[in-house]
């Protein structure tokens, strides 16, 4: 489920005792207000909250935030839309990043990544998937076991959304969607994200 995002706490929905108010670190804040998105994981266990620029993620139950790679990468990078929960261990985010290039200039690039919730460094990254511009609405689904199915809606038009499969044995199976097919992506880790068993395949 997600929360209306507000300028200094959001409200996690908590499955044991109802409602309790989160609120972000000053530090994040001070750099990223207002909230522009949140998101609470099935469990109710944690709440990703996305700010001007990166994102940040809340644990319940260790009382502790984590933060999105560094002061430099979140600079560059915003998310664009409310994040969507993998399951209760890994988040998934749309992205608009500035790329700087080597002899001058930079240009900006959209992608769909996910993340471990322990873990937002990049080094970390369970996946990255560009797309073709700046996602709208981003869900993730379970299909069948830990096989989860995310759709990124690129613009506001419908037809060109893309989706695609995460397998739990570290595969990325691509998915025909309005007649494009999104390419496959190499998920390394996933399966100790999701608390699921590798494939020895």
């Amino acid at each position: 489920p997600a929360t209306p995002a507000a300028a200094g706490a959001v409200d996690s929905p908590q499955p044991d005792t109802g409602w309790e108010r989160v609120a972000p670190p000053a530090e994040y804040l001070a750099a990223n207000a207002p909230l522009r998105f949140a998101a609470a994981s099935s469990d109710g266990q944690q709440l990703a909250v996305v700010g001007t620029r990166g994102f940040a993620v809340h644990s319940r139950r260790l009382h502790r935030w984590r933060y999105f790679g560094s002061t430099a990468e979140e600079d560059v990078t915003s998310v664009t839309a409310e994040p969507a929960w993998v399951g209760n261990n890994a988040v998934a985010v749309a992205t608009r990043t500035r790329v700087r290039h080597l002899f001058g200039g930079e240009s900006v690039e959209f992608a769909v990544e996910v993340f471990p919730r322990h873990q937002l460094d990049p080094a970390a990254r369970l996946c990255r998937h560009v797309v073709a511009g700046e996602v709208s609405t981003l869900r993730a689904a379970p299909v069948q076991g830990h096989v989860w199915q995310l759709v990124a809606v690129v613009g506001r038009c419908k037809v060109d959304a893309i989706a695609f499969e995460l397998h739990a044995d570290s595969v990325a199976t691509p998915l025909r969607q309005h007649g494009h097919v999104a390419g496959a992506v190499a998920l390394p880790g996933l399966a100790a994200a999701l608390g699921a068993p590798t494939s020895n395949a």
